[in-house]
């Protein structure tokens, strides 16, 4: 699901950069210079969600355990959460990969608009 809205996100952006996409490919951009723009862009994205939600997995896990903690009469002893740094890089990997199969068609799309038609039914 995440994929299908990365995705449907860059989709989106690339429908309203469509004019924006026509001048570069008119001053001189190839297509794969107008696909790897595409593609690094939802790339990026993909790696930045990983960043924030690992942080945020690391920031919030040891408060949710506390709060746990003070409502369970019998809680165990211990850490009942280990972020494991395995895990992290395997999530980033993840993401990643989300990131590069999200991105190949917007990228595609975008690499493939003529410059004149974009420019003229760009808004």
């Amino acid at each position: 699901m995440a994929g299908a809205g990365v995705s449907n996100t860059i989709l989106m952006a690339v429908s309203e950069r469509t004019r924006e996409i026509g001048v570069m490919r008119a001053v001189g951009a190839s297509r794969a210079d107008v696909f790897r723009l595409v593609w690094l862009e939802t790339v990026i994205v993909c790696i930045t969600g990983g960043a924030v939600g690992l942080v945020t997995a690391g920031i919030g896990a040891p408060r949710i355990e506390s709060w746990l903690r003070s409502r369970l009469p019998y809680s165990p002893n211990g850490t009942m959460v280990h972020l494991d740094p395995g895990t992290m890089v395997l999530c980033m990997g993840c993401a990643i990969v989300l990131g590069t199969i999200s991105g190949l068609l917007p990228a595609f799309r975008a690499a493939r608009l003529s410059p004149v038609m974009a420019m003229s039914t760009g808004t």
